[in-house]
């Protein structure tokens, strides 16, 4: 059962939205690969949490955007030793930079910001632990080619060279 509440704003002709979506997701025989591998049914979890968005075109070349997500996670099943669930953030924060240098040549940028997330032991009773929080900065350019018919893209991913997990022993690519 998934429930969604949002409101959205343009201010005019500013070139300025807003969004708020409220959610909340009560998920049944819920089914994900635990640690070792292997895929397990769980009786029931409930997501829930606030998504803030806002946008800006009010530049003929500029285009900006952000995100602040908030989600609380959980496992409401019966004879669980632990309502945390892992690799389920519960703050992100985004920005997105686009800018148009020409008609044919763009640049851009994202900045994603992820923090308090959690993994769980493989050992009874489980336990919890902090992935650290992270953030990650892409960088991408394109250009037009052939009057229109073909662009070609660029992209360096975590630009920073930032060393973080996203799911307990996983490290992410460096740069």
């Amino acid at each position: 059962q998934t429930y969604d509440l949002a409101l959205q704003h343009r201010f005019g002709a500013t070139g300025l939205t807003a969004e708020a979506v409220l959610f909340r997701i009560d998920a049944d025989d819920f089914i994900e690969r635990v640690p070792g591998g292997t895929t397990q049914n769980f009786e029931e979890y409930r997501f829930q949490g606030v998504e803030i968005s806002t946008g800006y075109r009010g530049l003929e070349r500029l285009g900006l955007a952000a995100s602040y997500t908030y989600m609380d996670a959980e496992n409401r099943s019966s004879g669980t030793d632990t309502q945390t669930l892992q690799n389920r953030p519960e703050q992100k924060f985004s920005v997105r930079v686009d800018y148009e240098l020409t008609p044919a040549f763009r640049l851009g940028g994202n900045y994603l910001y992820v923090a308090d997330s959690y993994t769980l032991s493989r050992t009874t009773p489980t336990t919890t632990r902090e992935l650290g929080d992270f953030g990650v900065l892409d960088l991408d350019a394109s250009i037009e080619m052939r009057q229109g018919r073909m662009r070609a893209y660029a992209r360096i991913r975590n630009a920073l060279d930032e060393d973080y997990e996203e799911s307990f022993g996983f490290p992410q690519p460096g740069r």
